[in-house]
């Protein structure tokens, strides 16, 4: 089994993973708008628990988007740093698909069921994948792909007795009538990031630190816009 730690501040919690062998450690803190300053000190506490330094990973995982533009963006530096200092491999990992995952996790999802994973977007729109759970990580719905648009076109006619989790599900325009179970708190976390990690680890998926990159669904102007509006 792989070495890997996991990071994620895609959203409002900061959360980090780390495998080594077949032993799981895991920190999460819920301050708001500190993940610049926790992020680090808790890959270094795991760390130390585990008994192990950088150099002994193989890879590091991360959840790349969409979510927290600023979180990303935090996340890829701190993941860029590290991979560099250990010269290891990076493994981008979907902040959807670990929703997905999470939901197979606790038991709110099994395996041949759907999970519509939405996260609030803003500017009254919601990022959204629709996943398969499977025996192994969750897989993109066929002819599906991750997307951003109003909660009210999200195309979900082909799909009966879904799973619904995420901040996403708050919107009443996104149609609960077709889902059986909906779970708006559960949302991207390292402890599922580093199963998908797991899996992407075994089938050759891991990347060169410098191919990687932030994953926003949404164009550079878009974020622009963002940012003057909350400049205000």
């Amino acid at each position: 089994m792989a070495n890997i730690l996991a990071l994620d501040t895609s959203g409002e919690s900061c959360t980090v993973a780390l495998r080594i062998e077949s032993n799981l450690f895991y920190r999460r803190s819920d301050e708001a708008r500190q993940h610049t300053k926790l992020l680090l000190p808790l890959v270094d506490e795991l760390l130390s628990e585990a008994g192990v330094s950088l150099n002994d990973l193989d890879a590091i995982a991360f959840g790349c988007g969409p979510g927290s533009f600023t979180g990303l963006r935090i996340c890829l530096g701190v993941v860029q740093g590290l991979a560099f200092g250990c010269g290891c491999k990076v493994i981008p990992v979907s902040t959807l698909m670990a929703m997905a995952q999470g939901a197979s996790r606790e038991g709110v999802a099994e395996v041949g069921q759907t999970v519509v994973a939405a996260l609030d977007a803003r500017m009254s729109e919601i990022y959204t994948g629709i996943y398969r759970i499977t025996d192994t990580i969750p897989k993109l719905a066929a002819g599906t792909q991750e997307c951003v648009s109003p909660p009210a076109e999200v195309a979900l006619d082909d799909f009966s007795g879904v799973i619904g989790v995420g901040s996403g599900w708050s919107y009443s325009e996104l149609s609960r009538e077709q889902a059986v179970t909906v779970k708006e708190s559960l949302l991207p976390d390292a402890a599922d990031i580093i199963v998908v990690a797991e899996e992407m680890w075994q089938q050759g998926l891991a990347q060169d630190v410098m191919s990687v990159e932030p994953v926003y669904l949404r164009n550079e102007v878009t974020w622009k816009k963002r940012e003057r509006i909350r400049a205000q």
